[in-house]
């Protein structure tokens, strides 16, 4: 993710170019605010990324422990308010996502079997 459009010269003092890269799970619910604490460009919800027509399909829930679940409803693996979720193609830059970072690149990259390393990185945000 950057903090200026991906087509344009990024100065930041988080990474050279503006940009920081995050490597997030594919079909497997996660909590981002656990995976990057305290990093402010994510939220505190959980979020279940799928790949649906060679796109990236990004779903929000209301839990905040990695569950997928919504406290209304009390139930698994349904968006947020039923429609909190984003279908984002992969290497285009998208956006904006919001401050401080909110333009993005997603990139689908192969697992080597272990989760959250940096080997095996699945989906990839730069």
């Amino acid at each position: 993710m950057c903090d200026t459009q991906c087509d344009q010269v990024a100065e930041s003092t988080d990474g050279p170019d503006g940009c920081m890269r995050y490597t997030t799970p594919l079909n497997e619910c996660y909590n981002a605010a656990r995976l990057f604490p305290g990093d402010e460009s994510w939220s505190d919800v959980d979020i279940i990324d799928t790949i649906v027509m060679k796109s990236l399909n990004r779903r929000f829930f209301t839990s905040k422990d990695s569950t997928c679940q919504n406290d209304k409803q009390n139930t698994a693996i349904q968006p947020v308010d039923g429609g909190d979720s984003f279908v984002i193609p992969f290497d285009e830059c998208v956006g904006p996502f919001g401050p401080p970072r909110p333009w993005g690149k997603f990139t689908l990259i192969e697992s080597s079997g272990e989760k959250h390393s940096d080997e095996d990185a699945i989906v990839s945000v730069s």
